[in-house]
């Protein structure tokens, strides 16, 4: 049994002496097999691993101090806990490209050398780099079995060393002939057989796993913090922290002592706190969290049946990628959804209800400024057909606006540009026979009588749609909250808002959970959102959907055309629109867009715009 201690003593906060000394000695463990044993370590083995107790005949503290950030816990998924692994190499090694190649750990597109090994000497590698660059015999290294979960096909082993293995809750490990296993977009996935592009790609999640016959040769491990965050914290804590081992628990939070959780903030508690406080007995949990969610019984549950937007958090298996798993879904890992969480964007302005997971910004390696920051602009109104959001349809990946997706190296022919509703309000004295054009002047969007020109230009609202035949494309989400504001907030609640996804909601605002909640002064929120029922007058409007895609025409973004920035004018752009079954060409010159705003004309003779029709009708120019 691994025992872990909730608190800290506040009447002792310089003590180097273990929060729950007997359960952190190795006086007290008698002849237990001490690798059960996870708090901290009596082997001679915690010397190289820096996690011995500090009553251990092999304790240093110069020693734990250089060795504890030599090795890495990962994930051993079948087993449901973590061991040790080496993701460094050693330091004589000169040799630059294999080095890279072993810091990338599980990120190579390779089934042998991306995932860990273990070599005949006991020493485990987070992947086959790293114990070639710790001169290791590659003759003599185990592979660790390497599995592709995927929501919609049986899991697939990418590489196995078990003949037969049953994966959580008893589902065979089994292979499917209808699907190979690709590496695509730095994500593992499958790809039905026998195709010969990434369209059909499906990402998945990798799990490793230590084959049976090699669990006997790794050492298991904690996942705990052994770093200090907080800028002020007090030296003494920040030295401690690096000379021993007694893990402390906390809200889902492992640290590596008593003062490596003070140092992260962690000063909060009081006396009566700790004084109920018990040293609890977990078996070799792989997340050892207890960490509840506002509303357990019927919402932030993966064991409710219900939509995602209603249960606050995510149960597939994109919710890795995403950063917003629900605790309890198996594709929960702190740490990944502490660095996922703010991958991607959720807009909500402009998008009238329709949030989808966007990509907002450019690959790091990107170094073309101009592309940069039009990317940052999101979906700013310029009348820039590129700030419109894009889908592609290859990588299933939607994007704010095209230069993000330009930015982070999408083919620009898979592309597809979401539509443009135009809402108006119907105005005094609008002809039922008039004709109106779309237009941008003035900063803004809005429509013009095609017999009068810019002077009879209306201001309208814009929003954007996607298109129903991509709608399988994208990912909804609920544009929460995901960051602190308060600059007096709670260190433990910084933390937590980070690590976790349990939507709450206090009025207008959604927030990713309730510790985002508090950091940002809202001390009051609910589980669901309110729905409130008021009649009203509604004011009669009209709706026009510009769409650029079409059976005849193309939906290709910027086709035949360039936005210049600097002169804030489309040089001879020819969008295709389909009306019916005709196609209707459109032209806008320079001098017409730059002298009269930027026209969009879907139709002469089929569009108007007519007063007369029940209050909401869209028009749509399909």
């Amino acid at each position: 049994m691994a025992a872990l201690c909730l608190g800290m003593d506040p009447l002792q906060p310089h003590s180097q002496e273990p929060v729950c000394s007997f359960q952190h000695s190795c006086s007290s463990r008698g002849t237990s097999n001490s690798s059960s044993h996870l708090e901290c370590s009596c082997d001679a083995s915690c010397r190289m691993h820096g996690d011995c107790c500090l009553d251990s005949e092999h304790y240093n503290p110069h020693e734990q101090k250089r060795n504890v950030n030599e090795y890495v816990c990962v994930a051993d998924t079948l087993a449901k806990n973590h061991v040790y692994v080496r993701a460094k190499c050693s330091e004589d090694w000169d040799n630059a490209e294999v080095q890279a190649q072993c810091m990338k750990v599980n990120t190579i597109p390779d089934t042998f050398y991306g995932v860990p090994v273990t070599s005949r000497s006991g020493q485990s590698y987070a992947n086959a780099y790293c114990a070639i660059c710790n001169y290791e015999d590659p003759v003599n290294l185990d592979i660790w079995s390497a599995y592709v979960v995927c929501d919609t096909v049986p899991v697939l082993p990418a590489y196995s060393n078990d003949d037969v293995v049953y994966y959580e809750d008893n589902v065979t490990l089994t292979n499917s002939d209808d699907y190979d296993i690709m590496y695509n977009e730095g994500r593992w996935g499958i790809i039905p057989r026998g195709s010969r592009d990434a369209s059909g790609f499906i990402p998945c999640r990798a799990d490793f796993a230590v084959p049976y016959f090699l669990r006997y040769a790794t050492t298991k491990c904690l996942p705990t913090v052994k770093t200090c965050s907080d800028a002020g914290a007090e030296q003494h804590d920040r030295s401690l922290c690096k000379l021993y081992t007694a893990a402390v628990y906390h809200e889902g939070l492992i640290f590596r002592n008593q003062h490596c959780a003070s140092c992260n903030g962690y000063k909060q508690f009081t006396y009566e706190e700790f004084r109920y406080g018990v040293c609890v007995s977990v078996q070799d949990e792989s997340t050892l969290s207890t960490r509840e969610s506002l509303c357990p019984g019927f919402s932030h549950s993966c064991s409710v049946s219900d939509f995602h937007n209603d249960r606050g958090c995510s149960c597939n298996g994109t919710c890795r990628l995403y950063g917003d798993c629900c605790l309890d879904s198996q594709y929960y890992d702190e740490a990944e959804q502490t660095k996922n969480a703010n991958e991607y964007v959720c807009p909500n302005y402009l998008y009238d209800g329709i949030n989808v997971y966007m990509i907002g910004k450019c690959l790091e390696d990107w170094d073309n400024t101009d592309v940069q920051a039009s990317c940052l602009k999101g979906n700013t109104q310029t009348g820039d057909f590129k700030l419109f959001p894009v889908t592609s349809t290859t990588t299933a990946h939607t994007y704010v606006n095209h230069y993000c997706a330009l930015c982070n190296g999408e083919d620009t022919a898979s592309l597809r540009m979401w539509r443009a509703k135009i809402k108006c309000r119907t105005f005094h004295g609008a002809d039922s026979n008039s004709t109106y054009n779309v237009a941008f002047h003035e900063g803004q969007w809005g429509i013009i009588e095609s017999s009068q020109g810019i002077s009879s230009f209306i201001p309208c609202s814009i929003n954007f749609e996607v298109p129903e035949d991509i709608k399988n494309y994208t990912t909804p989400c609920l544009p929460t909250v995901k960051t602190c504001s308060d600059a007096g907030a709670d260190q433990r609640d910084r933390i937590l808002c980070q690590s976790y996804t349990a939507a709450v909601y206090s009025g207008d605002h959604i927030f990713r959970n309730q510790h985002c909640a508090s950091c940002n002064g809202y001390k009051e929120y609910t589980c669901v959102k309110d729905t409130v029922l008021t009649r009203f007058g509604i004011t009669p409007y009209f709706a026009m959907i510009v769409d650029y895609s079409g059976s005849c025409g193309s939906n290709l973004v910027g086709y035949e055309g360039h936005w210049d920035s600097r002169l804030k004018s489309i040089h001879s752009v020819t969008f295709m629109k389909s009306i019916r079954d005709d196609c209707l060409r459109v032209l806008l010159s320079e001098a017409e867009s730059t002298r009269q705003g930027l026209f969009v004309q879907p139709s002469l003779s089929h569009t108007h715009a007519n007063t007369h029709q029940a209050a909401g009708t869209s028009l749509n120019f399909v």
